[in-house]
């Protein structure tokens, strides 16, 4: 399913490789010049959680990073996708610990609840796509006017009051709220 959605929506190779222990196979630009990323789909996050630095170390450190492209710029611009179906209430700092860990590659997690949703997240997180983190999709926009309103309604007399000393730090007049 991976191999596939990942072939439709981008215009990547896909390698299978014989010497890969872990990892289902990888995805370069055509050119073999630009990105790899390197896949790995698990039954669900505690799996994901378990075995990614493993895999991480034997199929992209020891043998994509010193083997296969070992002598290529494109050794430095490796990700690994990790994919795992959404069902577990997971703790988002778990999450975040994995992906920013960036040793030896860039990890990025993928939750998925159907193919509409994988597709949706591969086009939303993979950083050569057209809807690369388009925030457009997931959250109100706002000007810097609305937003600021919005935070002050929120917080209250308080974030006024912190307001107002920024203000008065910094050389400014004290406003009347």
């Amino acid at each position: 399913m991976f191999k596939k959605t990942i072939q439709e929506l981008f215009e990547v190779k896909i390698h299978q490789d014989q010497e890969l222990k872990y990892l289902n196979s990888y995805f370069t630009d055509p050119e073999e010049k630009k990105f790899v990323f390197a896949w790995s789909s698990f039954n669900n996050f505690s799996q994901l959680n378990h075995s990614w630095e493993d895999y991480q170390n034997q199929d992209i450190a020891l043998y994509l990073q010193n083997k296969k492209y070992g002598k290529q710029n494109i050794r430095w611009d490796i990700y690994y996708l990790l994919f795992y179906p959404a069902g577990e209430k997971i703790d988002p700092a778990e999450i975040f610990k994995i992906e920013k860990d960036r040793h030896i590659c860039r990890k990025i997690i993928i939750e998925y609840q159907n193919l509409a949703d994988l597709k949706k997240q591969l086009k939303n997180k993979l950083p050569f796509s057209s809807e690369f983190y388009d925030s457009a999709n997931t959250a109100g926009n706002y000007t810097q006017q609305e937003f600021y309103s919005r935070l002050k309604n929120k917080l209250g007399f308080e974030a006024a009051e912190i307001k107002n000393m920024l203000k008065i730090n910094n050389g400014g007049e004290k406003e009347n709220e």
